[in-house]
């Protein structure tokens, strides 16, 4: 039952296999079941010349005949139709068919098939699919039965599977014999540039075959490509030392089977480390390349990658020759337990840049690493980071490069060496920067830009942010600051002060925006244009002014951008506070503080002191800083600045001409039952009945309504928040009972005004109503089509009475049906009803005020309706 032992096959047996092979007598060169349909066409030897070549090339002897076979029909196959010669890539392994014959074994007690594609990791990048196409649909190079037949006779060592048995007869031989015209190799090397670092004889071969064969190029540039074991290197490149006779492998055959380098490749090495072929194969070349790999966790295709950019790493010492540490081993343990890196770190830092396994430890290293940790004060937990991002300043000189580039900086910029190690610490790239090509340039930008007095100003900006001594002055900085420019000129926007001025002053405060990329910064720009109730200087800002790192002055900039006047705002902290009506001409009430008037209307500190700054609202309410005399003290100009008077509660407000709603719908599902609740958030902005008769009005159309608390009903503000009544309750359907909602409330409104001609109460011109929902907008938009389906009636009696489609009410009749009803008795007053996107607020943005009121609303429904019960 245990695995059969492998057989032993003689010399004997190996010269009878690989004789039927050349003479076409291998008797198991077709394998019906594999469903490939080879040529029947084969090379044309009989027994005496198949003894020639055997007896001339002997390595035959020792490999697979399944190899000889498949190479052989291989350059017999037809050419594929779609073969392109200019994306020929090289193919798999380089010792392709003599390594996967020997991996790839057909296994004897399944039987399966074997398949000749390369399992070694550090095969190369992309590969052409010519294994793939033979074995699948039979096509190969196309050579015809005579030319591989010569070919095999004049050179047997095309047939060779390692680069070692490649070597071909001298080229006397093919200049004498073969009559090649030595003028003709310079063509074939510029038409198989593949051939370059080959030894001359490789390129007298193929001259052979195009020009007395009559093998066109694209079918000897498909023979380099897809057997590279064809080829052999340059030996007169190697250095005398290393050309006498010695026993092993050649150190220029083993780094090409170990790299899987073409022959090209192997010619730049060695141009770039002469040394290369000097070193012997089984003492220096293997042990170094095994230690490298083990020591750093190189896959092969890294320690190839690595090699060849850096051939001088293989003269590393990594054996230990006396009590002496290898020099290998002492820098990376350096890396490890000095500076601190992991290995997965070093192997990247390594990968990066080969050259620090040879840079001297007390010579280049550790200088470095002691100027960043003594003079620049940065902590050792930040250098493994620090040289992830910039691993190649460990390869400038010290006292050339570094020294100067910090002594510069700090000067021009006014800065410790404290804080530049700062800024290296957040952007260590700067460490590479060439200093008069790049830094220098950089700064004096920056100095013109911002028409600063002193050196200081310019380093708080690199204080704040230190990667805009990355960006090229000309091409990056420079731009983003006149588009910053042109931006504001546009809006056209700014009182006190020119484009020039202002431009400068944002970037002096958030020097960001010209590290952003450009579309990250058009759409800041954009943004803030598009900002309700902010101006694009302000939208500008950064968003925590106390966290900017700097003096008190370049703080002051901020005040002058939000307020547009170079007068400072005095301190607020304990200023009166004033809730006032939309119009700032009333005091609904008063706090004693900015905190107190956070803990009554549950409003945060922060955006009660923005909106009385800015005379925006926070969460649908107006707030304004009061002096005790009942002035009103303020820095926005465009807010009336005249004397408050607390409004009574019982004092009607004054309507505008144009009655506005803003309406939302939310639910709420919960996460233990799953059960689903809805919510309505209205706000009225300016109504023309006081708090009183507002709730008078909402408990006439509604019975439900979420008490006055906090997050709820507010009607000192217009605030109304009613539970969703409906069944099925989802964001579409609560957005369109939002808007019923709403035109109820407007409906009774308009019922209940005072006659006309009264005393500070002017007509009302239109109505419009604010939605978030693009569906609700979608559907009622169309006031024709709305009163058409007040006409229809329902669903089922538009069909009945035969009205066309686009009439029909549409889903959710259920709640369009009264909505439509409501619609249509309001136009019967003759006052416009107009629903409209919250985005065209130009006011103020009062999404998120009515959001809160409905999301409110269904929670409250929620617990009501079912932990009540529970």
């Amino acid at each position: 039952g245990g695995v059969s032992a492998k057989k032993t096959v003689s010399t004997y047996q190996k010269f009878e296999q690989c004789m039927r092979v050349l003479t076409g007598n291998w008797e198991e060169q077709i394998d019906e079941n594999d469903g490939i349909k080879f040529s029947k066409e084969w090379v044309q030897f009989d027994s005496e010349e198949a003894r020639q070549i055997i007896s001339n090339f002997p390595q035959l002897l020792l490999y697979e005949p399944e190899d000889l076979f498949m190479r052989i029909k291989f350059m017999l196959a037809p050419q594929a139709a779609n073969y392109d010669s200019s994306i020929i890539e090289t193919a798999t392994n380089l010792r392709s068919f003599a390594d996967t014959s020997r991996r790839n074994k057909i296994n004897e007690e399944s039987g399966a098939r074997r398949i000749k594609t390369s399992t070694n990791p550090s095969k190369r990048g992309p590969q052409n699919n010519w294994v793939e196409e033979f074995f699948t649909k039979g096509t190969g190079v196309g050579m015809s039965s005579r030319q591989v037949t010569e070919a095999i006779r004049v050179t047997p060592q095309i047939l060779s599977m390692f680069f070692e048995d490649s070597k071909k007869p001298p080229l006397l031989y093919y200049y004498k014999t073969l009559n090649i015209n030595p003028l003709k190799t310079e063509e074939t090397l510029q038409n198989i540039p593949s051939l370059t670092g080959c030894d001359a004889r490789d390129i007298c071969f193929f001259t052979y075959l195009h020009f007395s064969l009559d093998v066109c190029w694209n079918k000897c540039r498909m023979l380099v490509e897809s057997f590279p074991t064809f080829t052999y290197f340059d030996e007169h490149l190697q250095p005398e030392s290393n050309s006498r006779k010695r026993p092993g492998i050649s150190s220029s055959s083993y780094i090409r089977t170990r790299l899987q380098l073409k022959p090209g490749e192997m010619s730049i090495m060695t141009k770039a480390h002469p040394q290369l072929l000097g070193y012997r194969a089984e003492t220096k070349i293997e042990p170094t390349l095994n230690e490298i790999q083990s020591s750093l966790g190189l896959t092969c295709r890294q320690v190839q990658k690595l090699i060849f950019s850096n051939p001088s790493l293989l003269g590393v010492k990594v054996v230990r020759s006396s009590n002496d540490r290898p020099s290998f081993h002492l820098r990376r343990d350096f890396f490890i337990k000095e500076v601190g890196l992991t290995e997965e770190e070093l192997r990247t830092v390594i990968l990066q840049l080969p050259p620090l396994l040879q840079y001297g430890l007390d010579s280049i290293l550790r200088p470095k690493i002691f100027f960043l940790t003594k003079s620049l004060n940065i902590d050792c937990a930040e250098l493994p980071k620090i040289i992830m991002q910039a691993p190649s300043f460990l390869g400038l000189s010290l006292t050339q490069t570094l020294q100067p580039k910090v002594e510069y900086i700090t000067k021009a910029c006014d800065l410790s060496y404290t804080e530049f190690g700062e800024v290296v610490r957040r952007a260590p790239q700067i460490l590479e920067r060439s200093l008069y090509g790049k830094i220098v340039p950089c700064i004096k930008l920056l100095t013109s830009l911002l028409k600063v007095q002193r050196e200081r100003e310019v380093g708080q900006v690199i204080l704040q942010s230190p990667k805009i001594l990355m960006h090229s002055g000309e091409t990056s900085l420079l731009p983003k600051y006149n588009y910053i420019r042109d931006s504001l000129e546009k809006e056209g926007c700014i009182i006190h002060t020119s484009y020039e001025d202002m431009s400068s002053d944002i970037v002096r405060l958030n020097p960001s925006l010209l590290v952003l990329s450009w579309p990250s910064l058009r759409d800041r720009v954009e943004r803030g244009i598009l900002r309700n109730g902010a101006t694009l200087q302000q939208a500008l800002l950064p968003r925590h002014l106390k966290k900017l790192k700097g003096s008190h002055e370049i703080r002051s900039v901020s005040r002058n951008i939000l307020t547009n006047n170079s007068n400072h705002a005095r301190s607020t902290k304990r200023r009166k506070v004033a809730l006032v009506t939309d119009d700032f001409s009333k005091i609904l009430r008063e706090y004693s503080s900015v905190k107190v008037a956070a803990e009554k209307t549950r409003i945060s500190s922060s955006s009660i002191s923005l909106a009385c700054r800015k005379g925006c609202r926070a969460k649908g309410k107006r707030f304004v800083y009061i002096e005790e005399s009942g002035e009103s003290s303020t820095d926005i100009e465009r807010r009336p600045n005249k004397k408050l008077t607390m409004e009574k509660k019982t004092q009607r407000r004054v309507m505008e001409s144009t009655l506005t709603v803003v309406a939302s719908g939310r639910i709420y599902t919960s996460e233990q039952t799953l059960q689903k609740t809805g919510g309505i958030g209205l706000y009225l902005p300016g109504t023309f009945l006081g708090a009183p008769e507002l709730q008078k009005v909402v408990s006439q159309c509604y019975g439900l309504i979420v008490p006055e608390v906090s997050g709820g009903s507010n009607y000192q503000t217009g605030c109304i928040s009613l539970p969703f009544q409906y069944p099925r309750p989802s964001r579409k359907r609560c957005e369109i009972y939002a808007c019923h909602a709403a035109l109820k409330i407007i409906g009774r409104l308009l019922a209940d005004r005072p006659p006309k001609g009264q005393d500070d109460i002017p007509d009302i011109d239109a109505v419009k109503i604010f939605t978030s929902s693009g569906y609700a907008i979608g559907l009622l938009h169309d006031s024709n089509r709305l009163k058409a389906w007040a006409k229809i009636g329902s669903d089922e009696i538009g069909r009945k009475q035969g009205h066309s489609n686009d009439d029909a009410l549409p889903y959710n009749a259920d709640l369009l049906l009264p909505l439509v009803t409501t619609f249509s008795r309001i136009s019967l007053t003759g006052v416009p009803i107009e629903f409209c996107s919250t985005s065209e607020l130009h006011d103020v943005d009062v999404h998120d005020t009515t959001e809160s009121l409905a999301k409110y609303a269904a929670i409250w429904q929620y617990e009501r309706d079912f932990l009540a019960k529970a």
